[in-house]
C-alpha cells in the first residue's frame, strides 16, 4: 500500500478489516492518502488521513440494553478475543450495563483465531459464572467456534448476542432456533427499509438471485465506496484538502457527519435482530 501511495498509483484506499490492521495501515500510509475504513471502529482516537464512518461500541449498546430489559438478565458475561476493539467495546459495555442495573460476572479475553482448549475453556467460565446472557466481541469464525462450543456444551438457554454475528456466520453455524441469539448491526438481508430493499434490487437486476447475500460487511463496504466516490466529487481527497484543519482525517468520529465542508453518512441506524434458523427477524 505504501509503495503505491508513493508512486500515486493509487490516490485512496478503502478497507474492510478488524481494527488491529488498521494499526499497521496507518503506520503504512502516514496520512500521504485518504483512507476509508468500512468497519466498525471502536471510536477512541482520531487518525490523520483515515475516515472512519461506522459503527462504534456505543452505537451497539441501545440493542444490548432492549435485551437485557427485555428478557429480564440482571447477570452478563463478556467474552472477546483480544485485539483493539473488543477491548475498547467491554468498556462501553460494562458501563452501559451498570446504567442498567446489572452486573458483569465474567469479562473474559481469548487468543484471535483461538484453538479448541481455548474455546473450551472460555466455555467452562461461563458455565461457572452462572450468567444470563454473554456478549460475544469476536467476528467471522472465532465467533462461529465460540457460539458452536457454547451449543456443544447444551448452554442454547443463554442469551447470546454480537454485533458481529451477520448471516454468513449464522450460515456457517448452521443456524439458530433456540430464540436466545441476537445481532446488533445497521442492515440485515430481512431489513425492510427502503435504502435496503433498493440496494438489494441493484444487486439482483446485475448479478441475479443466486449471487451470495448483502451482509452488514457489504453494505458498509459499499457505502465507503460511495463516501469515497462523494469526496472525490467534493475535491476533498486533494494533498491540500488533506492539510487543511477541517480535513475529514483531523476530526473526531464522534463529531460526524459533517467534516471537511462534505456532508457525509451520518452514524448508522442501529439495528437488533434474533437468528430465526438461517434467517433474522428485525425487531
Amino acid at each position: 500500500m505504501a509503495q503505491l501511495a508513493r508512486a500515486e498509483a493509487v490516490n485512496a484506499f478503502v478497507g474492510l478489516h478488524t481494527s488491529h490492521t488498521l494499526v499497521a495501515v496507518e503506520q503504512a500510509l502516514d496520512g500521504s492518502v485518504p483512507y476509508v475504513f468500512a468497519s466498525g471502529y471502536e471510536a477512541t482516537r482520531s487518525i490523520p488521513g483515515v475516515y472512519c464512518p461506522g459503527e462504534t461500541p456505543a452505537e451497539f449498546v441501545g440493542g444490548l440494553t432492549r435485551v437485557g430489559s427485555d428478557r429480564g438478565i440482571t447477570s452478563w458475561a463478556i467474552l472477546g478475543t483480544d485485539y483493539v476493539w473488543p477491548r475498547a467495546a467491554r468498556v462501553v459495555e460494562r458501563a452501559a450495563i451498570d446504567a442498567a442495573g446489572a452486573q458483569v460476572v465474567l469479562d473474559e479475553l481469548v487468543p484471535m483465531g483461538f484453538g479448541t482448549q481455548d474455546g473450551k475453556n472460555a466455555v467452562d467460565l461461563l458455565h461457572t459464572s452462572s450468567c444470563q446472557g454473554v456478549i460475544l466481541n469476536m467476528s467471522g469464525l472465532d465467533l462461529v467456534r465460540m457460539l458452536e462450543a457454547i451449543r456443544t456444551r447444551g448452554l442454547d438457554n443463554l442469551v447470546r448476542i454480537s454485533n458481529c454475528l451477520e448471516e454468513n456466520s449464522l450460515y456457517a453455524l448452521g443456524g439458530d432456533t433456540s430464540g436466545n441469539l441476537y445481532s446488533g448491526l445497521h442492515s440485515f438481508e430481512s431489513l425492510r427499509s427502503p435504502a435496503r430493499e433498493a440496494l438489494d434490487e441493484r444487486r439482483r437486476s446485475l448479478f441475479g438471485n443466486v449471487s451470495p447475500v448483502l451482509n452488514s460487511w457489504s453494505v458498509q463496504c459499499y457505502d465507503a465506496v460511495k463516501l469515497l466516490a462523494d469526496l472525490d466529487r467534493h475535491d476533498a481527497l486533494s494533498s491540500q484538502a488533506l492539510d487543511e484543519d477541517n480535513a475529514l482525517g483531523d476530526v473526531p468520529v464522534s463529531v460526524r457527519p459533517r467534516i471537511g465542508g462534505v456532508v457525509t453518512p451520518p452514524a448508522y441506524d442501529q439495528h437488533l435482530a434474533v437468528a430465526e434458523g438461517m434467517s433474522f427477524e428485525v425487531l
